[in-house]
């Protein structure tokens, strides 16, 4: 999708992954199973979107929309691909981990599940009773 195309999406929504504190701009569609995210936008970007789609819908909410949030970890990347890039691969990675864990143990507790992230970003999980290879 061509970063000009954004402004004919129909609305954005701020995404804050629990992997991480930072919140990002997610610029999406309604479709049948509900919101779907299609592209990341700026903060800007973000402005021009909710500027057009409260022009197309009088009753949105008329707050502005916030300014991106980038946790000390990613801060360094700045808002753009690469942000979204990585830290949409860390929360897939995590889910991931999960996913896999549900699959091998059944009746598993979420609460149980801890993961962390290093200095490096390198994501570990822990399980009791699992043992994965990530």
């Amino acid at each position: 999708m061509s970063r000009d195309s954004i402004v004919g999406l129909r609305s954005i929504r701020v995404w804050s992954p629990d992997t991480c504190g930072c919140s990002i701009h997610l610029v999406g569609t309604e479709g049948e199973e509900g919101w779907i995210p299609d592209t990341y936008c700026t903060t800007s970007e973000a402005q021009v979107v909710h500027g057009q789609y409260r022009k197309d819908n009088p009753d949105a909410n008329p707050r502005p929309q916030p300014n991106c949030i980038l946790c000390p970890a990613h801060d360094h990347l700045g808002e753009g691909i690469e942000l979204y890039t990585q830290i949409k691969k860390e929360n897939t990675d995590k889910n991931l981990a999960w996913t896999r864990v549900e699959a091998t143990i059944s009746n598993a507790d979420p609460d149980n599940f801890k993961w962390e992230f290093d200095s490096n970003r390198k994501l570990t999980v822990s399980y009791p009773g699992y043992n994965p290879v990530l």
